[in-house]
């Protein structure tokens, strides 16, 4: 291993390091040695010795390029970069090298990277997913083909312009003495962003797609593009006791113009007012109308209105501590101002995402959730009618309890009051993916992406629905990029990865894919990613692995856990699974009716049963009828034997 001349060295920002893994594992599979810094702290004469060195003798040097390294202007990877560049001086201008690899949607016309980079030819290989056409080629390369690296980058479709009247709020920036109160200018733009999406006919993009470019230095023009958007909001909130100033600019993306631009300087107290006025002239600027709202004349105290948007801040990180932190933080909020309606839909939000997280890792959920998410839910609609999210939310947690013409009536009751709540959208889906309507689940997802199209899980579930409805090639862009954007891992999207790669016959992607969510079985947010991976070793021919992969989840899960039923399922060893799988929340259902590993016993006794103990046969029959109509419409059809 790691013979001189013959290896790769892979150079990426710190951010980027799971994508770095993930290509040097695929790589690694095909049999080519990679050199890889995967140390906490680098530097000193040592490692700058060994830097120079590897640089210096390996065959191919791979600069990893994203939005991270763009964000970044100095950082170890750009001396590594430089040193690279500075190699090729020397080197003939036929011989490759240079193999810049772009693992987000960073346009290489706005990439920050050194100028040799850019004539050498870029492969893009949205958050790290090596494709087997990309070892092949090095490979090749490092057996002496001298061919130019080829350019792997998918076929690019110029998208559609946006409407005119579309608009996204970017996080303003914290220009606040104490950089703490980050959750604070977050939260103001959330405010303002939820304002906007009540004025009837524009298109607002969703919190999680526009939050996605905070701190990376993207320029306008891209962002507008990834978001689908005509129109930008930017500006900045300095917060000094209990005054606040906001400053906000309406830009338009095509040519960079401020169609409009001011400065508020308020009592915190009157915050509501302010957003109210800022929201409106962003409205006019854009010929539209945002209707007198009853808050206007409203005053909220300032600590409390604080201590809710750091709530909010919280529950956006979605793990089990920052529920924590976000409970106590709305409990607080609530302690000096009851009546704060935000607060108690933070709390609904809070509650059900805990019980439906906890169900979907293989637990039963908290009945106390439930009645929590409720009772908040249904406080804060009495406090403030015009609220959208609580609706929402007592939608997914009636869906979770089986109550699902209760849940359409409470997204449907969401989605009239605010028609561009991309989360609302989703939920929704799911619900509909619960009872089988997968077609009309599909257009719910399709509209949530519409407005957040950087939602990672609203792009798995795509993916999914994809897949199952025989659109295979399809199904693999949505999947590749959640991964893309997500900062972490996520075991579910390499899990389905996997899962598609298989179908499409990339038998060797799939198995590098499966042995990644293995190999990283301590990250959480697993949900379903073991037993596709199980699904996928054994189908590949790693019978053996997935053997010994389903033994390592017996002795970590309860033996009643239906997370274990869907790795038995993925094995083949159906009769246990099944018995398992009648656990599975209703939100997971739908993995029931559009996985692959399913196929062997779809509508057989064993799968009508496990439907009537669920009081769901006509879900199940529902279902069957809805992919086959999707699969009639596909113009290609996956083989799944």
């Amino acid at each position: 291993m790691n013979e001189p001349g013959r290896a790769v060295f892979i150079s990426y920002a710190s951010e980027d390091s799971a994508a770095a893994l993930r290509i040097a594992v695929a790589l690694r599979a095909a049999g080519i040695d990679v050199w890889l810094d995967q140390a906490e702290l680098r530097g000193g004469d040592a490692w700058d010795t060994r830097l120079r060195s590897q640089i210096k003798s390996c065959a191919l040097f791979i600069p990893l390029i994203s939005a991270n390294t763009n964000a970044r202007r100095e950082g170890y990877f750009r001396r590594e970069w430089k040193l690279a560049g500075d190699r090729t001086i020397d080197m003939d201008e036929a011989l490759p090298f240079l193999v810049p690899v772009v693992i987000d949607t960073t346009n290489d016309a706005v990439a920050v990277v050194p100028d040799r980079f850019r004539a050498a030819q870029w492969t893009w290989l949205p958050g790290g997913a090596a494709t087997s056409a990309f070892a092949e080629r090095l490979r090749n390369l490092l057996q002496g083909d001298q061919t130019p690296v080829a350019a792997t980058k998918q076929h690019v479709v110029v998208p559609p312009a946006p409407p005119e009247k579309s608009v996204a709020v970017l996080a303003f920036a914290n220009l606040s003495a104490d950089k703490e109160n980050e959750y604070f200018s977050d939260g103001i733009s959330e405010e303002l962003l939820n304002l906007l999406a009540k004025v009837p006919g524009l298109k607002v993009s969703a919190r999680t797609s526009a939050f996605h470019f905070k701190g990376k230095n993207a320029p306008i023009p891209e962002i507008a593009r990834q978001l689908g958007v005509a129109h930008v909001v930017e500006g900045s909130v300095r917060r000094a006791g209990e005054r606040v100033r906001i400053t906000a600019q309406l830009i338009k993306a095509a040519d960079g113009f401020h169609l409009w631009s001011d400065t508020f300087t308020r009592d915190l107290k009157d915050v509501f007012a302010v957003q109210d006025e800022i929201a409106s002239l962003i409205a006019q600027a854009l010929k539209l109308r945002l209707e007198a709202s009853a808050r206007t004349d409203q005053t909220v105290d300032p600590a409390a209105y604080a201590l809710m948007l750091e709530g909010k801040h919280f529950v956006a990180q979605r793990s089990s501590v920052a529920f924590a932190r976000a409970e106590v933080s709305f409990k607080h909020a609530l302690a000096i101002d009851p009546n704060l309606a935000a607060a108690h839909a933070g709390l609904a939000d809070l509650a059900m995402l805990r019980n439906t997280y906890a169900m979907m890792e293989g637990g039963d959920g908290d009945p106390r959730d439930f009645e929590y998410s409720t009772r908040s839910a249904t406080r804060a609609m009495e406090l403030e009618p015009g609220l959208a999210e609580p609706h929402a939310a007592l939608g997914l947690l009636l869906t979770t309890s089986r109550r699902f013409e209760e849940a359409e009536r409470e997204f449907t009751a969401s989605l009239k009051l605010n028609p561009n709540y991309g989360v609302g959208h989703f939920w929704h889906g799911l619900m509909l993916g619960s009872v089988g309507r997968i077609d009309e689940s599909l257009a719910a997802t399709e509209r949530a992406l519409n407005l957040d199209p950087l939602g990672s899980t609203a792009l798995l579930t795509h993916s999914t629905t994809l897949l199952a409805a025989g659109r295979v090639s399809e199904a693999l862009v949505p999947i590749e990029r959640a991964l893309a954007v997500r900062a972490d891992l996520f075991p579910p999207g390499h899990g389905l990865r996997a899962v598609i790669l298989l179908s499409l016959g990339r038998v060797d992607e799939a198995l590098a894919e499966a042995r990644f969510v293995r190999e990283h079985k301590s990250a959480h947010t697993r949900w379903w990613a073991d037993g596709d991976a199980i699904y996928v070793l054994k189908r590949a021919g790693a019978r053996g692995e997935a053997e010994d992969f389903l033994l390592e989840l017996r002795a970590r899960l309860p033996p009643d856990s239906h997370v274990l039923g869907y790795a038995l399922l993925g094995i083949g060893q159906y009769e246990e699974g099944l018995r398992l799988a009648a656990s599975m929340t209703p939100v997971t259902w739908s993995r029931l009716f559009l996985m692959p590993m399913m196929d062997p016993v779809h509508d057989t006794p064993a799968m009508h049963a496990l439907f009537a103990r669920l009081s769901s046969v006509d879900h199940y029959r529902r279902s069957r009828e809805a992919l086959t109509r999707l699969r009639r419409g596909s113009a290609s059809t996956a083989s799944f034997e």
